[in-house]
């Protein structure tokens, strides 16, 4: 129980992961682990059956089928995602695979006829499951989601290899690897039937689709092929991607044929030495339980990374940096295996090559938000179905070229020199392609008309590892006639980077004749946390921010303008402004003054209590109340607070009791707590509101429905003035309204489609658009918005832009 108590309060921080992801996360992740625990298990035992029956010199043929069984699936499949959700194609892929291995375990007298089955149901329909998944999971979330997902769900590959080595080990000595097909059989027919009933959670926000445009229908009538080469003319980008994939899978067939005849080796010498009588299948059974062992090992180890690393490297130094990780770290251990070629480096460059390869697989994940949406699917199939199987099959031949043309002896140390010449060469290609990474997005970003496009280029601009991101993203926010949602996506993600070179580009913002947009700017200088501290010793860009900031306060109205300028100034810790504050503390503002009472409270200086203490008098209720909260670090002078809080809760003015019930929260007056409880069940709609934030910002649970019902009010205002309250919150109660929250936006938009029996965009009435896009503003379903925005825009309709 405690251990569940911690795993909930930590888990946002543990794993990198918001609840609201982790309804989508957690589906889709146990689908994966089911595919991966049959394919890993199901190869397994395959190669191992293979072995036994037709001998480890037969193993290139062996590989060579299979990679052109999966070229020859793709090539079939390759229409099917024009016509079908990758949703529907998992469940009969996987039904059918199934449908493969349990048959071939009742026929396993006729080898020919037995292994023809098994290669049908693996290399073709159960290859095509494995990319249809990426396309499937690929959808369910945005760029900066993928991140920090995608690694938590890839976690499924190294849980599937233990999973299935502990399977294979439990198992192998009491059944044969040849009835142990059908227990893979079995978990593989899970599949389609969980996949059914968690389809719901997974689409946990619903797909709203846009028509696809005229042009693109002819696509349907090219083949795999033909998109392949249009794919290369086209696109350099993709043809860099072709040929790594490619020279990756090239690896992982002459790697896998050296660790398969390592273990072979092994299993021989240990049969030889073995007096004992031999039991039918003796020799594959032994290689399935090595087999195995190592897996668990292996993959023990990859999920230990991922779980806890793999995002983060991700962040920390982004996609293609985290891509070429994986071949520079094999290239050592394939040199280790140069200098010293035994057992024990074999399975220490294949245990590496595995690792570093899951990590890479995240980053690969995360390459293909940088294509246009319309040719996603397609380059994705294109990467999977043809370059990896091409890369097995070459690998193949490079195998059979050495066996024929090399003495036997030297074949081991020519087999590692081709593994060390492939991965450098593999590292420099892809740090090549960083360059065509950033380019790729910078054209998205440049594109017009597709709005979710453009936010997804900005998303993966803001990335780690791009040169010249900033600038780029400095001329779109500059850019004549952009959009404003466009311009305030930038700067919103120029907050987030605390890059300093945007500070000029933000602060020129501020003249924007768009207000929302000058909001955004002043909240991303915001943003900048450490914002004195770094710049403190730049007397030049301090000072060009503080007569900006004081500008726009002075020559805008808008409060939160005001508000959000007099906060920055907070983050500036620059004792030259506090003449700035004392004068807005003698404005007649009552906003004003309370904002800069906070501003002086966040000094954390004793010397504040003369200035400040003296406002406990005031007429205004919120100029006393941001006093009472900005003194409340004095413990001294805590009493006399509290009476005055005390005070402003047993007024009848309407005004004091509000600010009374703010400041409780905010102070977190735990003996106010059943009062507030109270406030509850008023009749007053205002008080009850205040009364619910408060015992949020208490982590106070009896106030989670009392606020999601805010959150949906017939009054649109009333639920954007909760939503804005709410930013307060404790975390955890943020998290529960949110999943509510979430629940309720569902049953409204689902109604709405329902009723208009329709979830095309271009077929909604205006009407139906905007309440659609209110709900999902209220739990920040931001791709959703995008897309309403972008079809609103083409119908000539105009669409507030909420801050």
């Amino acid at each position: 129980m405690k251990y569940k108590k911690l795993l909930s309060r930590h888990n946002d921080k543990f794993l990198n992961i918001s609840l609201s992801e982790w309804i989508r996360v957690l589906p889709a992740f146990i689908i994966k682990l089911l595919i991966q625990v049959s394919v890993i298990a199901g190869g397994t035992i395959i190669t191992a059956l293979f072995i036994e029956e037709y001998g480890a010199d037969k193993l290139p043929i062996f590989f060579m089928i299979q990679a052109l069984l999966v070229i020859f699936g793709t090539t079939i499949a390759s229409g099917f995602l024009k016509k079908h959700q990758p949703s529907n194609l998992i469940i009969w892929g996987s039904f059918l695979a199934s449908l493969c291995f349990i048959s071939a375990s009742f026929i396993k007298d006729q080898p020919i006829f037995y292994f023809s089955i098994l290669f049908i149901g693996f290399s073709i329909f159960l290859t095509q499951v494995s990319i249809w998944m990426l396309l499937f999971i690929e959808n369910l979330f945005s760029p900066l989601e993928g991140e920090r997902t995608i690694p938590v769900i890839e976690s499924a590959e190294p849980i599937g290899g233990i999973v299935s080595g502990l399977v294979i080990i439990s198992f192998v000595s009491e059944i044969s690897a040849l009835r142990m097909i059908l227990i893979v059989g079995v978990i593989l027919a899970i599949v389609p039937s969980f996949l059914l009933v968690s389809i719901q959670k997974l689409n946990s926000i619903p797909v709203l689709k846009v028509r696809r445009k005229h042009r693109l229908q002819k696509q349907i009538k090219r083949n795999m092929f033909q998109n392949s080469i249009r794919f290369f003319r086209k696109n350099r980008f993709v043809t860099g991607l072709f040929i790594s994939i490619f020279l990756t899978f090239f690896i992982v067939q002459i790697l896998e044929y050296q660790y398969t005849l390592a273990v072979d080796e092994k299993v021989q010498i240990e049969a030889a030495h073995s007096y004992g009588p031999h039991t039918e299948h003796a020799i594959a059974n032994a290689l399935t339980h090595n087999f195995g062992e190592i897996q668990i090992g292996i993959f023990g180890i990859l999920f230990f990374i991922q779980i806890l690393f793999a995002s983060r490297l991700l962040q920390m130094l982004g996609v293609m940096k985290t891509f070429a990780l994986g071949p520079l770290l094999s290239l050592i251990s394939f040199s280790a295996m140069f200098f010293h070629p035994s057992f024990i480096t074999t399975i220490l460059a294949k245990g590496t090559f595995e690792v570093t390869h899951g990590i890479g697989k995240n980053a690969f994940a995360n390459i293909f938000y940088a294509l246009h949406e319309d040719i996603r699917d397609d380059a994705k199939e294109v990467l999977e179905g043809i370059g990896k199987p091409l890369g097995l099959f070459f690998g193949t031949v490079a195998i059979l070229l050495m066996e024929l043309f090399l003495p036997h002896e030297k074949l081991s140390i020519w087999i590692t020199i081709t593994l060390c010449i492939t991965t450098a060469f593999l590292f420099f290609l892809i740090l090549r392609l960083q360059k065509k990474y950033t380019l790729v997005s910078k054209r998205k970003l440049c594109s017009q008309g597709n709005l979710p496009e453009k936010m997804n280029a900005i998303e993966i601009l803001s990335q780690k590892g791009h040169i010249g991101s900033t600038e780029y993203l400095i001329e779109a926010l500059h850019k004549k006639n952009e959009l404003p949602e466009v311009q305030i996506k930038i700067l919103k993600v120029m907050g987030i980077l605390e890059d300093q070179m945007a500070i000029p580009a933000i602060l020129k913002s501020f003249h924007s004749p768009q207000q929302s947009i000058r909001l955004a700017a002043v909240r991303a200088l915001g943003n900048y946390q450490h914002l004195g501290k770094k710049f403190f010793s730049q007397a030049f860009s301090v000072y060009s921010m503080q007569s900006a900031l004081k500008e726009i306060f002075l020559d805008n109205r808008d409060m939160d303008i005001k508000i959000a300028a007099i906060k920055v100034f907070a983050n500036l810790k620059d004792p030259s402004i506090i003449p700035f504050l004392i004068k807005i503390l003698k404005t007649k503002d009552p906003e004003l003054m309370a904002e800069s009472v906070s501003v002086c409270g966040m000094f954390k200086d004793v010397g504040t209590i003369s200035y400040l203490e003296k406002h406990l008098n005031d007429p205004s209720p919120q100029v006393r109340a941001a006093t009472i909260i900005a003194l409340w670090q004095f413990r001294r002078l805590r009493v006399k607070l509290l009476g005055k809080m005390v005070d402003m809760l047993d007024s009848k003015n309407e005004e004091d009791l509000l600010a009374g019930i703010h400041t409780v929260g905010e102070t977190k007056s735990v003996q106010e707590r059943e009062r507030l409880i109270d406030f509850l069940s008023n009749k007053n709609e205002r008080v009850r509101r205040y009364a619910a934030i408060a015992l949020a910002k208490m982590n106070e649970n009896k106030a989670i429905e009392h606020l999601v019902e805010f959150l949906f009010h017939e009054e649109k205002i009333v639920g954007l003035k909760t939503k804005k309250m709410m930013r307060g919150v404790h975390k955890k109660i943020q998290n529960k309204i949110k999943k509510r929250s979430i629940q309720e936006a569902i049953a409204r938009v689902s109604k709405i489609l329902k009723k208009s029996k329709t979830s095309i965009l271009e077929d909604l009435k205006p009407k139906d658009l905007h309440e659609i896009f209110h709900l999902f503003h209220l739990i920040d379903a931001e791709r959703e918005m995008w897309k309403i925005r972008m079809i609103l825009k083409e119908k000539g309709e105009r669409l507030p832009v909420y801050s």
